[in-house]
């Protein structure tokens, strides 16, 4: 049984160092995107235009790449999740903060996957826009 916890742990500490880089990368996405919106939104450019500017710049390997990426990074989150519900931590208050965080860190990757697709598909920033005034930057 000690074998199967250390193993465990170890493959939790692995996926929780990916999750790590994973996030650093999802907001250099994000930074990214809103930086060529703030850039076209000072050039007083309509929205529907920065919809297809930024459409043809993420087009492609960009794009491929980049989803697959998040697509592998809400894996590792809920993997992770996964983890920490089977996980017996001390304190149930400590329990429920740690399995919110990753709750979150889902919706938060999930969001991400949506701004893509829109900017991608439907040439649409709105979902790009809330993200920006959430993150109010």
């Amino acid at each position: 049984m000690l074998a199967k916890v250390k193993r465990s742990n170890r493959d939790r500490d692995t996926l929780e160092s990916q999750h790590s880089y994973d996030l650093i990368r999802i907001y250099k996405i994000y930074s990214l995107l809103r930086d060529f919106y703030k850039h076209y939104k000072s050039k007083k450019i309509s929205d529907n235009e920065i919809g297809k500017l930024l459409s043809q710049h993420i087009t492609g390997t960009f794009h491929k790449n980049n989803r697959k990426f998040l697509t592998n990074a809400l894996t590792n989150i809920k993997n992770i999740h996964t983890i920490l519900l089977t996980e017996d931590i001390n304190s149930i208050h400590n329990k429920k903060i740690i399995i919110g965080a990753a709750k979150e860190n889902m919706e938060y990757i999930k969001k991400m996957i949506q701004i893509v697709d829109d900017i991608v598909y439907h040439q649409n920033i709105k979902s790009l826009k809330e993200q920006i005034t959430l993150f109010n930057d």
